[in-house]
């Protein structure tokens, strides 16, 4: 039903008395980086204090992160850590027992691709998600532009190829600098 009614910009909403089968949810496209943003700005002016460093070294106490220290010097003790460094698990590989597991057996995905295109005239009230030979590609919709996020098999298809093929795969111009990473692992805790 949340198939059918997407493009028509509808999204169907369960009655107390119909079968909840037949609803779907909302889903919001959100820009990132600006989200990102927003929320610094909110945490900041409600007292938290940001630190940026390039590397820090991890103090434990037991299981828990204790402190960090950052690459000039200062340490930081706080309640709660948020590693937010990606695929470089920055923070929580220091824990006791963390270790990388390969999803590779199962996911054969590796690589992750991130572009931007225009912004559609007419919002969707849906992404379109495509598969491709060597995975898929997403496009999310929102006001200042058109998120493409691509997830595939490097051998089955390079950075270069798809980067190359993408405004094809994606209908429209892509513009700026594609953004790769490699994927396809799993921080096991």
């Amino acid at each position: 039903v949340g198939a059918a009614a997407a493009p028509q910009g509808r999204v169907p909403l369960a009655r107390e008395e119909s079968d909840p089968a037949l609803a779907a949810g909302f889903g919001y496209h959100l820009d990132a980086v600006a989200y990102t943003n927003i929320l610094k700005q909110y945490a900041l002016h409600n007292g938290v204090t940001a630190t940026s460093a390039r590397s820090v070294q991890v103090e434990l106490d037991g299981e828990r992160i204790e402190a960090v220290v950052t690459d000039r010097g200062a340490r930081v003790e706080a309640e709660l850590f948020v590693d937010a460094t990606g695929t470089e698990a920055s923070l929580i590989r220091e824990l006791p027992g963390a270790e990388f597991e390969s999803w590779r057996s199962w996911f054969r995905a590796d690589r992750a691709l991130a572009a931007s295109a225009p912004p559609l005239a007419n919002l969707p009230a849906f992404s379109q998600v495509s598969a491709i030979r060597a995975g898929w590609v997403g496009l999310f919709p929102l006001r200042s532009r058109t998120a493409i996020m691509a997830v595939y098999d490097s051998s089955l298809m390079s950075d270069e190829e798809l980067a190359d093929s993408l405004p094809v795969i994606a209908r429209m111009p892509v513009g700026g600098n594609a953004v790769v990473k490699g994927c396809g692992n799993s921080l096991k805790k």
